[in-house]
Order: structure tokens, then C-alpha cells, then sequence
């Protein structure tokens, strides 16, 4: 199938397109520890984030939570197994897993990552970095577009966090992440603490990042903490945002207008009042 009919198969297939998440201005991700709070007082929340890789038993209670929870706020599935760049073949079983769980929840977007986490079929639960390098683009760019045809919506890919580089690469991290957008046709999770990790990590520009992706190929923006270990910055979700995140977010929404915004806090969580205390601090700033 040539792209052109891809791009019309896409824009044609998300009956959801168009729906708008509430006025509040960031929305969370959705933990375990939360459920209670959320299901019991509904509190003001713009939207949720959850975990695909978490609700793939469809008979399950967690998901039977999910869809209750879906009845009161507007969601956004996001993963971590897809391996978009692994050698291996993509996973059909697991994407057959990801077409339901759409189907069944209707989220408003799928999202992942751009990475690889799979080899020979065993899976590291880890987020892998890649070359940035000519050859590794268009092996990213082929195996989004087969998996967007599977699905019959667009994906949207995350930029990660890294801890090395590769002597092979050839492209500028936001370069190659906007190229890869372009190409495919999939849109662009924009993790704006991953963009400050890696510039302070690898000392580059983050607001050059940031510019050099255009405002049409970002759909949605992801905020969180990072711990520093010496001069060292490491994406942990531990924490809320730091000042040159929030700095670099104002950037961000500069330019990307109208997209949500996803607050993700995974280790340390706190109490779901304490989330939503730091978020309308966050919501202050910006």
C-alpha cells in the first residue's frame, strides 16, 4: 500500500477525531493507587493517561475498572511494548491485542514509544535506545507504517530518554524523531523532560529541539520529574516537574497549540490530592 493511501485509510478511521478533552489544563496518568479516589469523588481531572500493556485481559477487574472510568473521563492509551524499532518482526498478536483494546475503549489516541525493547522475541521491560542514523530512520519509518495499517489509526510515538550514544549516528535527535514523524505519517508524543534530559546529558540545545519540530506533527506532550545524580539527569517519574522543564514546557505550548498535556508520575507516587495540588502549581507557571 503506497503512503498516499495510507495517510486517506488514517483520516478516515478515528471516528474520535475530533472530540476534545475538557477545558482543565493538564490531564494525569492513571495509576493503581488512584482508582479508589477517582471512581469514589470523580474528581476535576481534564483527562487520563493509562497504560495499554496493563489492560490486555479483557475479563479482567483492572479493565472492568478502566471502563468505568471511561464512562466519566475522556482517555488516552499509551504503551510500552510495541518495539517499533527492534529487528524482529512487528508483533501481531500483540498489536491484534492493541486494535481491541481501541476498539473496546476508544481512547483517544494509541501511543508508544520510539525505541526498541525486544530481540529473538524476549522483551528487556526497558525502553532502548537506537542509532540516529539514515538507515535506522527508514527502518522505523517501514515498520510505523505497517503497524498503522494493521491498526487503521495513526500511532503516536514518544521520544525517550537515553544514557548513550551511538558513534554511528548521523542526525540530530530532533531531527531524526521530526523526520521519522514526516515520513510515516505517525504523530509525535512530546516528552519534554526527555528532550531536558537528553540536552543536559549530551549537551545540546533543548529549545533547538524543539524547533525543529514542526508544530503540525506534535499531538500530545508529556511533563514529569527527573532525578540529578551529579551533573547526570535521570528520567525517573519521581518527582514533580523542575523549573527548566516547566521553562521548556512554556516553549513547547508556544508552539504547539491545543494539544493535551499528560502529567506522569511513576515512582514515589503520592496521594492523588498531592497530584493534583502539583498540577495546578504546574498550571500556574505556564
Amino acid at each position: 500500500m503506497q503512503k498516499s493511501q495510507v495517510e486517506e485509510l488514517l483520516n478516515k478511521s478515528n471516528p474520535l477525531k475530533e472530540q476534545k478533552v475538557r477545558d482543565q489544563c493538564i490531564g494525569l496518568g492513571l495509576r493503581r493507587s488512584h482508582y479508589d479516589e477517582i471512581l469514589k469523588n470523580k474528581p476535576p481531572v481534564s483527562h487520563f493517561e493509562f497504560i495499554s500493556d496493563n489492560f490486555l485481559t479483557f475479563n479482567s477487574y483492572d479493565f472492568s475498572l478502566l471502563e468505568k472510568i471511561r464512562e466519566s473521563y475522556p482517555l488516552y492509551a499509551h504503551g510500552v511494548a510495541l518495539s517499533i524499532g527492534s529487528d524482529d518482526a512487528l508483533n501481531f498478536e500483540y498489536l491484534k491485542k492493541i486494535k481491541e483494546l481501541y476498539k473496546r475503549i476508544e481512547p483517544l489516541a494509541i501511543s508508544d514509544h520510539l525505541c526498541w525493547s525486544s530481540i529473538g522475541g524476549h522483551y528487556s521491560h526497558d525502553l532502548l535506545p537506537f542509532p540516529l542514523s539514515k538507515k535506522m530512520k527508514k527502518h522505523f519509518v517501514e515498520k510505523i507504517q505497517k503497524a498503522q495499517e494493521f491498526l487503521q489509526t495513526n500511532l503516536v510515538l514518544e521520544n525517550i530518554s537515553t544514557y548513550v550514544r551511538f558513534n554511528s549516528d548521523e542526525i540530530p535527535e530532533g531531527d531524526f524523531v521530526a523526520d521519522v514523524a514526516k515520513q510515516s505519517g505517525c504523530k509525535i508524543l512530546l516528552d519534554v523532560n526527555n528532550v531536558f534530559v537528553n540536552s543536559v546529558n549530551f549537551q545540546f540545545s533543548a529549545e533547538e529541539y524543539i524547533d525543529s519540530i514542526d508544530a503540525n506533527l506534535v499531538d500530545q506532550i508529556h511533563i514529569a520529574g527527573a532525578k540529578k545524580v551529579d551533573d547526570f539527569y535521570i528520567d525517573d517519574h519521581g518527582s514533580a516537574p523542575n523549573d527548566d522543564v516547566i521553562g521548556l514546557l512554556r516553549k513547547a505550548l508556544n508552539k504547539y497549540k491545543n494539544v493535551p498535556i499528560h502529567f506522569e508520575w511513576d515512582t514515589n507516587i503520592p496521594s492523588f490530592d498531592q497530584m493534583l495540588k502539583e498540577t495546578k502549581k504546574i498550571c500556574q507557571q505556564i
